[in-house]
């Protein structure tokens, strides 16, 4: 009898128990969130960016915790687009895990605004959401899907990054006088006393300069309407660089004791200029193209009517050639046709951005990638500071 009763014991505890694990897991059923999955509340819609809120907190960003049914580990990212992408290529802020609150400086949210590609000082609109995503408890994504709050409209003044010049910049820049090989004839001889425009303040250029002689610069060429020069030439370190100003009188710039080749980098937000001697051995004598995005493929030797670059000056080289976009093609640039012992490639075949150009890796790297469509475009390279542009 007593075992009967042990045994009716057992049942009925395991009953309890069974029933308690069906609440435990009643309870613990997913709920997918329908429509907005939580409402997204922004501390302000209304943002007028300049560098004095800069470093100040101009909006934060609030919102309830997304409900699954159960205590969820739910990690959050903000979105945000121009009204015209819809949300195609957000630009995305991850939160971090069951965080309900996210602020932004003026600096953080301007940087968000310029990359949508807002334009400074222009008045535009900005929509914002919250995306939730679960996760299991060894921090991997679920097979749940995404769950989005309401969009909400937030008007956006953004403010320019770009640092301002100290002198307006010229659209070219060339260089002149008995330092250089064409003397104080102007015009001057183009492209070998040509500056290349390395951004939107910046020249350099790779030029033979005789020495004890004199220079200075010219936004024309053939033009002495205007010039840039030194106030006062009586300091020797001005053989190196210095300052320099727009039509600063007649002091020429002293040019470097010793003959040579040498690099002048010409700052238009400093108002300076470097002189620094440079190698010219470390510029290849020619250039070619070759890869899956030419016509050529990558059999090497390639058709060096078609794929050899031209050079142009002492740095530089242009081609225009056709370019195939899709399919992962790519290309390289080589300094000797048929041979594969140097190549000159990207950090990152994958970065979108190299396909219009950008610096360029010496025997490593990955190929580079053609422009999104498929036609004829002008490389133009560039050994001054080692890097290539890419236009149709």
């Amino acid at each position: 009898m007593k075992l009967i009763y042990k045994l009716l014991s057992v049942v009925v505890a395991a009953l309890v128990l069974f029933a308690s694990c069906k609440k435990d897991e009643d309870r613990s059923v997913l709920t997918l969130p329908k429509g907005a999955a939580t409402k997204l509340t922004a501390s302000s819609t209304s943002l007028v960016l300049t560098e004095a809120n800069a470093k100040d907190t101009v909006v934060t960003f609030t919102w309830p915790a997304v409900n699954y049914g159960y205590n969820a580990l739910a990690t959050y990212t903000l979105e945000f687009s121009l009204p015209a992408d819809t949300f195609k290529k957000a630009n995305k802020v991850l939160v971090g895990a069951n965080v309900l609150k996210q602020q932004f400086s003026g600096a953080d949210f301007n940087q968000i605004a310029l990359l949508l590609g807002m334009t400074p000082a222009v008045q535009g609109t900005i929509w914002a959401r919250l995306r939730s995503d679960l996760k299991t408890d060894k921090d991997a994504n679920s097979n749940v899907p995404s769950s989005f709050s309401d969009t909400i409209k937030i008007t956006v003044t953004p403010y320019s990054t770009k640092p301002v010049p100290k002198y307006p910049v010229p659209d070219d820049l060339f260089i002149v006088g008995s330092a250089t090989d064409g003397e104080w004839n102007n015009p001057v001889p183009v492209p070998n006393q040509q500056f290349t425009k390395l951004d939107d303040n910046t020249f350099g250029i790779i030029v033979h300069l005789t020495g004890g002689q004199e220079y200075v610069f010219l936004p024309k060429n053939g033009d002495w309407g205007h010039k840039y020069n030194v106030t006062s030439n009586t300091d020797p370190a001005l053989k190196h660089g210095g300052p320099f100003a727009p039509d600063a009188g007649d002091k020429n710039i002293p040019g470097p004791d010793a003959t040579g080749n040498y690099k002048i980098i010409v700052d238009f937000v400093a108002g300076t200029y470097t002189v620094t001697p440079f190698d010219v051995s470390t510029i290849p004598a020619n250039l070619f193209i070759i890869g899956d995005a030419t016509a050529g493929g990558w059999t090497n030797p390639v058709p060096a009517a078609t794929q050899q670059f031209t050079k142009v000056g002492l740095s530089t080289f242009q081609i225009t050639v056709g370019l195939t976009s899709g399919g992962g093609k790519g290309y390289l640039l080589i300094p000797v046709n048929g041979s594969w012992d140097h190549k000159y490639a990207v950090a990152d075949g994958k970065n979108a951005a190299y396909k219009a150009g950008g610096p360029f890796t010496t025997d490593s790297g990955d190929n580079i990638p053609p422009p999104d469509e498929s036609g004829s475009y002008k490389i133009t390279v560039s050994f001054v500071n080692n890097t290539y542009t890419v236009s149709k």
